[in-house]
């Protein structure tokens, strides 16, 4: 809109244009530098933000200069949450600003400077107690991480966006936003498809893989992570390697290739052991517990699986407790234990709540509805699986193949019993409980459940 000058533009555009040029020819040239470099930020900036991206001249301060930009109503402060923004149309008129000063690809780099670093800092904390500050923080700035991200003739460099990405994957997860970080992920692949190998590439094709895995794309999953692996390998890149192995194990599972999954599990135990992180082994054995489970080797994944749990809470890891949790409430349902179940699906619900994991929670509505179904309390067990179908249709989550495996015939069970008419009904009024109502409607009833 503001770049249309020629006579046949509306009167209002030209006025909102010449009013935007006659307040910026009001300025002095250090306030107009400092507004054309806040066009870079999309969805508003903190003053640290600010402080952190914006090169200001001598003897400027940014947030004298911000100041005095919000006093002439050229940025707009919310006092009560911390932050600035520009209207749109300002916005645009400063990008036009910057583009011209020449400065934009240093501006540019800059922001995509801060905001890895932020993702940096959550990206340790998203797997403990600090995890729903953390997701909130990356709520308010994901415009900004997604502009980051962007491709361009200012754009920085395709290893520090591929790094950013990378920092963000489990954030994706834990949001559901696996169809946006998988089409971010594929983009900058992409956009360095020539490109020599090197170890942020080899990540992203890791996330890329990761991804499809969740979405139930496991041939494309394995895929990609074949290709990660190979690097890792070449790159000597021992700290990925065993994430990767346990990934490609866990889809190759999901392609129904034991034989392999069983191999790619196996090492991936053996390699996390001789690096010796708790965190890196806890995943191992989680998976391979998990393909034990769907083998029918209940009695050998329980002790795999307590494992798990002590490692992950002696680490601070709550999302891999609560998995473990959960896999080991699978193993008491199939071993004829509902009341080991109900206890081990307490203390998952406890930390799915602190971490505030979409994901969790989903699983954990799965699991809830197989317990049910062995109850013979085949209401419920449709009302949770209901729900937790519809948070899957919101983020295309699907369940990996050991629980499916679990799952599916308990849910039949719980069919037959109901007859399909009561069945789809229950279901359907699961289906619409928002999130947090259904996850109230769980706890309540793993509260009330007879031992």
């Amino acid at each position: 809109m503001l770049k249309s000058g020629d006579r046949t533009a509306a009167a209002r555009q030209q006025t909102l244009r010449a009013l935007i040029d006659w307040s910026h020819d009001l300025l002095d040239p250090p306030e107009r530098a400092l507004l054309a470099q806040l066009s870079v930020f999309a969805g508003g900036w903190t003053l640290e933000a600010a402080e952190s991206v914006c090169a200001c001249g001598e003897g400027e301060e940014v947030m004298d200069l911000l100041s005095r930009l919000v006093e002439k109503s050229l940025v707009i402060h919310d006092a009560q949450a911390g932050r600035y923004r520009l209207l749109e149309t300002v916005r645009q008129y400063a990008q036009e600003r910057l583009a011209e000063s020449g400065r934009a690809g240093a501006v540019r780099a800059r922001h995509l400077d801060h905001f890895c670093a932020v993702a940096q800092a959550a990206q340790s904390q998203l797997s403990g107690s600090e995890a729903p500050r953390w997701i909130a923080l990356l709520d308010v700035e994901r415009d900004n991480v997604m502009a980051a991200l962007g491709a361009g003739l200012d754009a920085p460099p395709l290893a520090q966006r591929m790094a950013l990405a990378n920092r963000m994957k489990r954030y994706w997860f834990h949001r559901g936003f696996l169809q946006v970080g998988l089409h971010v992920a594929l983009d900058l692949l992409a956009e360095g498809a020539d490109a020599a190998a090197d170890p942020e590439r080899s990540r992203t094709l890791f996330t890329a893989g990761q991804l499809q895995f969740l979405l139930g794309r496991y041939a494309d999953a394995r895929a990609s992570m074949g290709r990660s692996l190979d690097m890792a390998r070449r790159l000597h890149d021992d700290a990925a390697i065993p994430a990767l192995l346990q990934s490609l194990g866990m889809a190759a599972q999901g392609e129904g290739d034991v034989g392999a999954a069983r191999g790619y599990l196996e090492e991936a135990l053996e390699f996390a052991r001789r690096g010796g992180e708790k965190r890196r082994v806890a995943a191992a054995m989680n998976a391979l517990a998990q393909l034990e489970i769907a083998a029918g080797e209940t009695r050998r994944a329980r002790p795999l699986l307590e494992e798990v749990v002590a490692l992950s809470r002696q680490e601070g890891d709550s999302e891999t407790a609560a998995i473990g949790l959960l896999n080991l409430a699978i193993a008491a349902i199939e071993c004829g234990a509902p009341a080991d179940a109900s206890s081990h699906l307490l203390a998952a619900e406890r930390l799915a709540a602190q971490v505030g994991s979409m994901r969790l929670e989903q699983s954990l509505l799965e699991v809830c509805a197989g317990l049910a179904a062995t109850r013979e309390d085949a209401v419920r067990a449709a009302r949770f699986y209901g729900a937790a179908e519809s948070q899957a249709g919101r983020t295309g989550l699907r369940r990996d193949p050991a629980d499916e495996a679990f799952l599916v015939p308990l849910i039949r069970r719980a069919r037959a019993a109901l007859g399909d008419e009561r069945f789809e009904r229950e279901a359907a009024a699961g289906f619409r409980l928002a999130a947090p109502d259904a996850a109230e409607e769980v706890r309540a009833w793993l509260l009330s459940s007879p031992a």
